[in-house]
């Protein structure tokens, strides 16, 4: 076991992503985690900030295990990203 921070690009555009994509590991929400709370304000806020370049989306930190990596902080950010990702991906997927 091994925590490490990794900023949010880390964990979408490098190795951590590539054991991701590829089902060397998966990606967990420990059952410690508070459930996923952000509202629609909190959502609009984030992307606002991310439009105009204003957002540090900070670290995210994980535990590195055996078979995933667990997130010990930031659950809130990175849900609401991975959830933004698979709605434009479903909205845009069969365009043309």
């Amino acid at each position: 076991m091994k925590a490490f921070v990794a900023s949010v690009g880390e964990i979408f555009l490098n190795s951590i992503s590539n054991s991701i994509w590829k089902n060397e590991k998966s990606l967990k929400i420990p059952l410690y985690q508070r459930e996923y709370e952000w509202d629609i304000t909190n959502v609009d806020d984030l992307v606002f900030d991310i439009l105009n370049r204003d957002k540090f989306l900070g670290t995210i930190i994980l535990d590195e295990k055996e078979d995933c990596y667990e997130v010990a902080d930031g659950q809130q950010r990175l849900t609401t990203i991975l959830l933004s990702w698979i709605s434009i991906y479903n909205h845009y997927k069969d365009a043309p």
